[in-house]
């Protein structure tokens, strides 16, 4: 994947290109994902909440009372839904690459927001329908993510929403699977290096 490489290349080098002209913290994070796929129904049933996981590195770039928080992270997104003739679950596992403008209010207190491009890396799909189904899932996937984080020493605490741009997957039986979008709910605890 070219452009996946690319993207992580850039991130890679604004993580360590920007420490030259700024106070730069590096880290590492782990925590718990919520998601759902959006406007997906089965048999007018909408899809439940998951639970999931991510965990990877970030870095804080700080600029007096802004900064940016750029991120690379493994993240478990998916979503189950009930219908009147079965269900379906769905595991998709994506590397994210959030890259987001932090402001400061306070000295503990950080306000994220800014895009998110993730990269599908696999995909799992337990079914059990009267009807097969066969999901044409979207390779890269564009969201916005907006949270809060609070910093307590070298402990660095977070929670965020993340909603996706871009549909996820399509497979046009099934009511509405071609507006599915991820929202995730994530919290995190990490760890300044």
């Amino acid at each position: 994947m070219p452009i996946m490489k690319r993207v992580l290349l850039a991130a890679f080098a604004l993580m360590l290109g920007t420490a030259a002209f700024a106070q730069t913290d590096f880290g590492i994070k782990a925590g718990l994902n919520y998601t759902k796929t959006s406007q997906i129904t089965l048999d007018g049933n909408s899809a439940d909440f998951k639970p999931g996981f991510h965990a990877g590195v970030f870095a804080d770039i700080n600029l007096l009372v802004i900064g940016i928080r750029p991120e690379i992270l493994y993240s478990q997104k998916g979503f189950e839904i009930d219908g009147e003739d079965g269900t379906l679950e769905s595991t998709l596992n994506y590397v994210d690459v959030p890259v987001m403008v932090k402001l400061n209010p306070a000295p503990i207190i950080s306000l994220y927001v800014g895009p998110q491009i993730s990269f599908l890396l696999g995909e799992d799909w337990k079914e059990d329908l009267s009807e097969t189904f066969d999901p044409e899932s979207s390779s890269t996937e564009f969201a916005g993510v907006i949270g809060a984080g609070v910093r307590l020493g070298k402990l660095d605490l977070g929670a965020r929403y993340n909603f996706g741009l871009s549909k996820v997957v399509e497979d046009e039986r099934f009511d509405n699977f071609d507006k599915g979008r991820n929202q995730v709910i994530q919290l995190s605890v990490g760890i300044v290096l």
